[in-house]
C-alpha cells in the first residue's frame, strides 16, 4: 500500500516541521514534506508499474534477501552467476530497459562474473544502469 508508506514519510517530516518557530516556516516546510512524500509515492507506483527486469549479481549469502527486496519493490529479479551468460543477459536487460545490481562482496569464485560485466559495459555505447552495492 503506497498510502501507508507515504503517510509514514509525511509524519516523519511533519515532526521536524513542527519544530519551526514561525508559522510561515511551518507552512513552507509542510508544503515541502508533502511534495517529497508525493514524489516518493509516485516513484514507487511507477516502479511497480514498469516491473523492470533486474540482473542481480550478489554474494552467496544474500541472494534470497536481494530477490525478496526487488520483488517487494515491484521489480523482477534474475540472479546471475555464470560469467559466460553475463554479456548476453546484460544485453537483454539493456534492450528491455532493465537494470543491473552488483553486490561488491562477491566471493572470489564470482569475480569472473564481475569482470565479464566490466568488459561488457566497456564495450557498449548504450548499457543498462548498474547499481553498485558496496556492502
Amino acid at each position: 500500500d503506497f498510502g501507508s508508506g507515504s503517510n509514514t514519510l509525511r509524519s516523519l517530516f511533519l515532526c521536524d516541521c513542527m519544530a519551526a518557530t514561525h508559522e510561515k516556516d511551518v507552512e513552507k516546510d509542510l508544503a515541502r514534506a508533502s511534495e517529497l512524500s508525493s514524489g516518493v509515492a509516485a516513484c514507487w507506483r511507477n516502479l511497480r508499474k514498469a516491473n523492470p527486469l533486474v540482473m542481480a549479481m550478489t554474494n552467496r549469502v544474500t541472494p534470497q534477501r536481494v530477490a525478496d527486496v526487488l520483488l517487494a519493490s515491484g521489480a523482477s529479479p534474475a540472479m546471475t552467476e555464470n560469467p559466460d551468460a553475463v554479456p548476453e543477459f546484460a544485453d537483454v536487460v539493456t534492450a528491455i530497459g532493465g537494470a543491473i545490481y552488483v553486490n561488491t562482496g562477491l566471493h572470489t569464485t564470482q569475480v569472473a562474473s564481475a569482470a565479464a560485466l566490466v568488459a561488457w559495459r566497456g564495450s557498449r555505447d548504450k548499457a543498462a544502469p548498474v547499481i553498485v552495492d558496496p556492502v
